[in-house]
């Protein structure tokens, strides 16, 4: 389980708000080499480690000549070399211990799921007069006793918190350990997923879409959709061989109760876009993300913008993309912004290294070989969908997932 903690803890928690991130992967490679090095490497599995390594070293190589005042050795470029290096190294801890994985995460985010649950009760007794931690640029304030038992609040103009009220209680949103919301309930779905398709366990179930609820993210909700709506139609997945004459009642038990109850809260969250300014500001910023970073696919679509973070916000923030987006928010209502983010950390693989090869990446994510099962597709879907909204998909959790299906053999499920 160690392994498991560490990479949660990678994965969008309070070590990347502080700014720790870079220290913390080095770190955790440290550790992983020294628990894993005795594992016993096979020469193909270093030799599809080295093509991806010379992959991205060509792609630099070729910004660096295109481009001018393209930094050859930059952080960015760095830092993925070390993140393949560390995902190829989680995955090969856990290629022969796929069940202690599945039974690790899912002991870890059960606990991770409680303490964000009573985090928000915690707040909600003690009130939230105490500012535990700030963002550099100010614009969120975590409040609470103290930075375990702390819930995350916007600002307004003027610096103060404006405190959340999901579904008229007065509650803050959960987020747990994670610095958003939007972060926390990728990590909800995989909870849900590894216990509805893998091991059905009714009271985690129940305590997960508790979690998507109090998270209250748009995105925690499509996805809890999506996961019931799967596991209803979706054939052949691996509860048919442990539950078989049950699954059918399941199923329709899950269509019946789960869909209409998620299925409402999601039209109440987003039937409120338009009345709170947060919540539209961040539907606003999501939209520039996703089709600003379409807009530079379009724009560099075989070999991208390159990995460094000039290169790529550039590509991301050209003058002409942000006012044909400015002209198309104004269309549907939505607010105007001046700047795309990177929350869309899906299609950034696409932006930054060209179609071809952020197509092959996706494909290894499908084929991923740490969890292996009938239903992959549903958790290539949970992954795919959760991280185009919240960036988080390059980060050592999601990592492995991505490249041990380039890595690795199929191994039999």
């Amino acid at each position: 389980s160690l392994f498991v903690i560490l990479m949660i803890l990678g994965g969008g928690t309070f070590i990347k708000l502080a700014g720790l991130q870079t220290y913390y992967t080095i770190f955790v490679l440290l550790v992983t080499f020294l628990l894993t090095y005795k594992e016993g490497f096979e020469l193909k599995e270093v030799m599809r480690v080295g093509l991806i390594l010379l992959a991205l070293i060509s792609f630099q190589l070729v910004h660096s000549v295109m481009q001018v005042n393209y930094q050859l050795m930059s952080t960015q470029f760095l830092r993925s070399l070390v993140d393949v290096l560390l995902a190829y190294l989680l995955a090969k801890r856990f290629l022969s211990r796929e069940l202690s994985f599945v039974k690790n995460v899912n002991s870890v985010l059960l606990v991770v799921i409680a303490h964000a649950i009573v985090s928000v009760f915690v707040v909600k007794m003690v009130g939230t007069t105490n500012v535990a931690y700030s963002s550099s640029d100010g614009t969120a304030l975590f409040q609470g006793p103290n930075i375990l038992f702390a819930v995350r609040n916007s600002t307004d103009i003027n610096g103060y918190a404006i405190s959340s009220n999901v579904l008229g209680l007065g509650l803050e949103r959960a987020h747990g350990i994670f610095w958003e919301p939007s972060v926390f309930v990728n990590y909800v779905a995989v909870f849900l997923y590894i216990n509805i398709f893998l091991r059905f366990k009714i009271q985690n179930i129940i305590l997960g879409l508790l979690a998507m609820i109090m998270a209250w993210s748009s995105t925690g909700l499509l996805l809890s959709a999506l996961i019931i709506l799967l596991f209803t139609f979706l054939p052949n997945s691996s509860a048919s061989k442990v539950f078989k004459k049950r699954l059918i009642r399941l199923r329709l038990g899950m269509l019946i109760i789960g869909v209409p109850i998620i299925t409402t809260f999601f039209v109440i969250n987003i039937s409120t876009f338009f009345e709170d300014s947060r919540k539209l500001g961040s539907v606003s910023q999501r939209f520039y993300d996703t089709a600003g970073a379409l807009f530079a696919i379009r724009e560099h679509p075989l070999i991208g913008t390159g990995s460094n973070l000039e290169s790529y916000s550039s590509a991301l923030a050209e003058d002409e993309n942000i006012y044909q987006l400015q002209g198309i928010a104004e269309g549907i209502d939505l607010n105007s912004k001046d700047v795309i983010k990177y929350s869309n950390s899906f299609l950034r693989y696409l932006v930054k290294y060209g179609v071809p090869f952020g197509l092959i990446l996706f494909v290894g994510l499908y084929l991923q070989q740490i969890i292996r099962s009938n239903s992959k597709v549903v958790l290539f879907v949970v992954i795919a969908v959760g991280t185009s909204f919240s960036p988080i998909l390059e980060l050592m959790f999601f990592m492995p997932f991505l490249y041990s299906g380039l890595i690795f053999d199929k191994q039999k499920s």
